[in-house]
């Protein structure tokens, strides 16, 4: 009787331990990037207007080197959603579009 009771025990202990294994696993947050320009930089919210729309990003310790985001510059922004929030990892001023080649004279 103490035996099974025993292995009764040790069963759920076991059940336990390897539930809270797997919801302690969760997935990584994606990194995304979204590009576009800048419409407003308040305090730490960055708002971009892109293809897709306006996001507002929280750029609380992003990586921005020397750049300083002013309204109107065109960025790129590597950003993750975490707290559904979404919190920027990078600015960066977006690169210049490469202006096209004149046309040859015939």
């Amino acid at each position: 009787m103490k035996r099974a009771l025993l292995i009764a025990v040790l069963v759920v202990v076991s059940v336990a331990l390897v539930g809270t294994v797997f919801a302690a696993e969760k997935k990584a947050p994606k990194a995304m990037t979204f590009k576009g320009e800048v419409v407003k930089l308040d305090g730490t919210m960055l708002t971009v207007k892109g293809a897709k729309g306006d996001m507002t990003f929280d750029v609380t310790g992003a990586k921005m080197g020397d750049y300083k985001a002013m309204q109107g510059d065109k960025v790129v922004v590597k950003y993750m959603e975490k707290d559904k929030k979404m919190m920027a990892t990078m600015v960066s001023k977006a690169p210049a579009k490469a202006a096209k080649a004149p046309a040859k004279a015939k």
